[in-house]
């Protein structure tokens, strides 16, 4: 499998066809990017996955401790877990997740969160 990593410094650099791409095999250790333009970047989709890495400060990162919970559960109790910390309202952002640990017995979650409305900007 192969996975199309698109980079860009802003939303706006983005827009303007201003990013830098990489194709990453399955066993890289190692990609470098490419400066291009929208159009370049589209012809090099295909069957590809796609990675839009997108500027740090776009995101919001947390690390929770929640008792073992199954993802559903997880996905309707972190916004409650974090809501006392977070400058939006919980309704307003984009939740997602991932457990430190493979086998899911400890509590310890990452948590991302962004603007819902930022990121369909960037959709």
């Amino acid at each position: 499998m192969q996975w199309l990593i698109i980079k860009t410094t802003s939303l706006d650099a983005l827009k303007a066809d201003k990013a830098d791409y990489a194709l990453l095999e399955q066993n890289d250790d190692f990609v470098q990017f490419t400066p291009s333009n929208g159009q370049a970047i589209k012809d090099q989709v295909g069957n590809r996955r796609v990675i839009l890495l997108i500027p740090s400060e776009e995101v919001g990162l947390h690390y929770v401790d929640i008792p073992a919970a199954t993802n559903k559960q997880l996905t309707k109790a972190i916004p409650f877990v974090l809501e006392d910390s977070l400058a939006e309202d919980i309704d307003e952002l984009h939740f997602t997740f991932h457990r430190d640990n493979a086998d899911k017995t400890n509590g310890m979650i990452n948590v991302a969160t962004m603007n819902s409305q930022r990121l369909q900007q960037w959709h």
